[in-house]
């Protein structure tokens, strides 16, 4: 395989990477994704050199779109932090630990 057959298949392998991401994030596939994912490479081999123009209005969409999931993402660390800080609060109540220490003794 030479040297441009391997950049599509790395092409190919971070697209779709980067949607399994997006569907295991739970974020909604668009049809312009959709498609990316099912025909990019394709279009890539059949326009060498030339993609970036096809695809500049879709590169501006999706500036303004990872603004959005930038922001989002950081709500989401902000949680997962809340979260984190009121379980390890919860293992320190006392009754939590002597659950804990009752169970571990009866079944493990």
């Amino acid at each position: 395989m030479d040297h441009i057959e391997q950049n599509f298949h790395r092409a190919n392998h971070f697209v779709r990477l980067a949607v399994d991401v997006m569907r295991y994030m739970g974020l909604s596939i668009t049809p312009k994704v959709h498609g990316i994912e099912d025909h990019i490479v394709m279009q890539m081999k059949a326009n060498r050199g030339r993609i970036g123009k096809l695809i500049e209005n879709w590169i501006e969409q999706y500036h303004q779109t990872g603004l959005i999931i930038y922001i989002w993402l950081e709500n989401m660390k902000m949680r997962w932090q809340e979260l984190k800080e009121k379980r390890e609060k919860k293992s320190m109540n006392p009754g939590a630990i002597n659950t804990k220490e009752t169970v571990t003794k009866n079944f493990c």
